[in-house]
């Protein structure tokens, strides 16, 4: 196997990269374009690669979102009433649990992306507003984090739910600075269970 590195950063492709790709696919070598980057699924970057002047397949894309979906649906023993996964994170994390079937709330639903209100508080607390079915904390990195969010994540993972981040990376670089990763969403959790519980992630090192 041959690792090629980072082809492009924010919209700019970086030389030789084209030409590269088009000469290890004329060698009969396999491509598998590989992210941490959650955000976005598999087909948001098959048009991006494509965007970038690189043909690609969607069976070609594997993203932590993606390897996190597949963990949930084929290899994870959940109970038959604990299926569904409360989500940290954006679109693509939710469509890839989509594309395998996987039930799922918090995401990009309204209903979180909202300041905590004092009805809240009784409401998790006494478990009135959880869903009983979730057993699974998935975390990736979410632009829209806040406290809410966290409020159920804590709670869930309290009543023993499986904890799973996208992947672990506290930054990424971007327009020549870094930037929180989503290991810095995930961060606050493993804190608040006292340190005992890390998730566990599913992006490339």
């Amino acid at each position: 196997m041959r690792r090629i590195g980072v082809l492009w950063s924010g919209d700019h492709l970086f030389e030789g990269t084209v030409e590269t790709l088009e000469m290890l696919r004329s060698k009969g070598k396999q491509i598998v374009f590989v992210t941490n980057n959650s955000t976005k699924s598999r087909a948001d970057y098959k048009k991006k690669l494509e965007s970038l002047g690189i043909p690609a397949s969607v069976n070609e894309i594997f993203s932590s979102s993606y390897s996190a979906a597949i963990y949930i649906s084929r290899i994870l023993p959940l109970p038959p009433t604990q299926k569904t996964v409360f989500v940290l994170g954006e679109s693509g994390i939710e469509t890839e649990l989509r594309s395998e079937s996987i039930p799922h709330i918090g995401g990009t639903d309204p209903f979180y992306n909202r300041p905590i209100e004092p009805n809240d508080y009784t409401s998790i607390a006494s478990g009135a507003a959880l869903d009983p079915t979730v057993g699974v904390v998935l975390a990736g990195l979410d632009f829209h984090l806040n406290y809410l969010k966290l409020a159920y994540a804590f709670a869930y993972l309290q009543r023993g739910a499986r904890f799973l981040a996208t992947n672990t990376d506290i930054t990424f670089p971007s327009a020549g600075a870094l930037f929180p990763g989503a290991g810095a969403i995930s961060a606050p959790l493993v804190a608040m269970m006292g340190g005992e519980v890390e998730p566990m992630a599913f992006g490339k090192p």
